[in-house]
């Protein structure tokens, strides 16, 4: 089975936020898409808890990054919340 074509963007938060403010969020995949490079099933790895180790990769980004702040950390972290979705 192949890799699927489709594109994805994702926002994260950095877990060191020391110091780092504005960069506190970090938006990967707002330009051109991450696309999945690899896709392996790690069953027995305590990095993924038994679960998949995926790859994701940007390729050809007019930008090498992009952030995601508004007024203030709090705000900014009221505003991630809200774009949280519970998988299922």
């Amino acid at each position: 089975m192949g890799l699927q074509t489709a594109h994805s963007c994702s926002l994260l938060r950095m877990c060191i936020r020391e110091k780092v403010a504005k960069a506190e969020y970090q938006v990967y995949g707002y330009y051109q898409g991450l696309r999945a490079t690899a896709i392996e099933s790690d069953k027995y790895s305590e990095d993924t808890d038994g679960g998949w180790l995926v790859t994701l990769q940007e390729t050809s980004a007019p930008k090498a990054a992009l952030f995601y702040f508004n007024t203030d950390s709090k705000t900014t972290e009221t505003q991630f919340k809200s774009l949280l979705t519970e998988a299922g």
